[in-house]
């Protein structure tokens, strides 16, 4: 699930892969990968990741209610703005 959450949160900042993969020091391949399921993070690799977009576990929660129901508009529109204050970017 860290993929579909990690491509919600690109999403959220407006980023491109090659954007958020500048970010976060990482490779666009390796981005790409990590938001389509073909690889699964290291721990260390998840962590920096969630020190650099600054996003916490309720967050992680929110993004999967979210993502698990088709339309909230509202409620997605107010993670979105929380997650682009947080962001280290």
């Amino acid at each position: 699930m860290i993929g579909k959450q990690l491509q919600y949160i690109r999403q959220a900042l407006n980023l491109s892969q090659n954007e958020m993969a500048y970010a976060l020091d990482l490779t666009l391949i390796t981005v790409w990968r990590i938001e389509t399921g073909r690889q699964k993070p290291l721990p260390k690799t998840i962590r920096h990741i969630q020190e650099v977009l600054c996003y916490d576990e309720e967050d992680l929660i929110e993004i999967n209610e979210l993502l698990a129901e088709s339309e909230n508009s509202r409620r997605h529109a107010r993670l979105k703005k929380k997650l682009r204050e947080q962001a280290n970017l």
